[in-house]
């Protein structure tokens, strides 16, 4: 099939690098025909007559962007169904990451949000690989309303130094940051659902995390696929966000316009982080990249090929400045443990994704060219 991708690669290319696919946003259709992505959708634009001026008395009022109500209306249709997907993969998580656990915080409710947030990718990468699934309009709609809590969450982390562990706020203190903080508008659009919705859901967010009852749907058999999916992309994130700093750190060494010299392909999440972290003379220890590696750690994934390519990445960057590696070597290890990384996951995503090929280019195909 035709199938044009929101990325800077084509549909047939990503088939054969699924470990690239895995990056790229669900630009599609759910089962009820809606774009899972809404009004970010670049392939399923929305009519105009789907937006109407919101209502809403906080900081919205004082925009002029419209909100989705074709987007609230499908929530308030399957407004159980999403509460009992939200409760399963709560469920999930005291299971597989949060045992033991009996403190609830803001880093809990980040590995809810991102797992919500990502669920849609199953769907979509099969889809895509022609194995007839269609993103679930339950997952696609919580995707929507974790999007903006993980976006909002990012920015709290840096205000934390980096990290949510132990801290804690209420539904109602989320919503007024939110609002204070114009995390309810959008690029184009108001977020659609009501204050007292956000904090409804809020509050069963932190209830999933709380509760021990479970809440058997018929969805459940897919949250297990959905959390192990989650995690490996939370992985090849960070291992993606390594691999860039430390080519973007030779470009910046290598140049005093290193800035000018370097091409991004953003073809992976980060890239500017990436870019902004090889402006420090020690980018592993720069608060972007500590919330990074607090990402990371949160659904307790981290694999022993990842954190062998963290500390080969800080040896390779303090051999350099020391000038006792040349730019080749670096390139080769960093390029050796990236690919170890990819080994470690291979057999997994062939059995959640079926199909294709996991890399079949070279990997710098996707990041760009490293400084000689």
């Amino acid at each position: 099939m035709t199938y044009q991708l929101p990325y800077p690669f084509d549909a047939l290319l990503m088939k054969q690098n699924k470990i690239f696919l895995l990056f790229c946003p669900p630009d599609c259709l759910d089962e009820e025909q809606r774009p899972v992505l809404e009004g970010r959708s670049m392939r399923h634009p929305l009519p105009q007559g789907a937006f109407e001026a919101c209502p809403y008395a906080d900081s919205r009022s004082m925009s002029q962007k419209r909100m989705n109500t074709e987007s609230l209306k499908s929530l308030s249709r399957h407004k159980e169904e999403v509460s009992s997907f939200i409760y399963n993969i709560g469920s999930t998580l005291k299971k597989e990451t949060f045992q033991g656990s009996t403190q609830y915080d803001l880093a809990q409710l980040y590995a809810l949000s991102y797992i919500g947030y990502k669920s849609p990718s199953l769907h979509f990468c099969n889809e895509l690989l022609g194995s007839g699934y269609q993103v679930p309009t339950v997952h696609a709609i919580a995707s929507r309303f974790f999007h903006g809590l993980v976006n909002m969450l990012d920015l709290l982390m840096l205000e934390s130094g980096g990290s949510l562990a132990g801290v804690y706020m209420t539904p109602q203190e989320l919503y007024e940051y939110a609002d204070s903080h114009g995390h309810l508008l959008g690029l184009k659009e108001a977020c659609a659902a009501s204050p007292a919705t956000i904090i409804k859901f809020l509050e069963l967010c932190q209830d999933a995390l709380q509760s021990s009852t479970h809440q058997a749907t018929s969805t459940l058999h897919t949250i297990p696929s959905i959390y192990q999916l989650a995690c490996i992309i939370l992985e090849l994130e960070f291992t993606s966000l390594v691999y860039e700093t430390v080519r973007c750190r030779l470009w910046k060494l290598t140049h005093s316009n290193g800035s000018a010299s370097l091409t991004q392909l953003f073809a992976i999440p980060h890239c500017r982080i990436a870019k902004r972290l090889a402006s420090s003379d020690h980018p592993f220890e720069h608060v972007l990249f500590h919330r990074a590696l607090h990402q990371w750690r949160l659904l307790d994934s981290c694999s022993a090929p990842a954190q062998a390519m963290r500390q080969t990445a800080i040896e390779c960057l303090i051999e350099v400045a020391q000038c006792a590696m040349d730019h080749e070597t670096v390139h080769r290890r960093m390029r050796e443990s990236f690919i170890e990384v990819l080994s470690f996951h291979a057999n997994q995503i062939d059995d959640l994704i079926p199909g294709g090929a996991l890399l079949s280019m070279n990997l710098d195909t996707f990041f760009g060219r490293w400084p000689a």
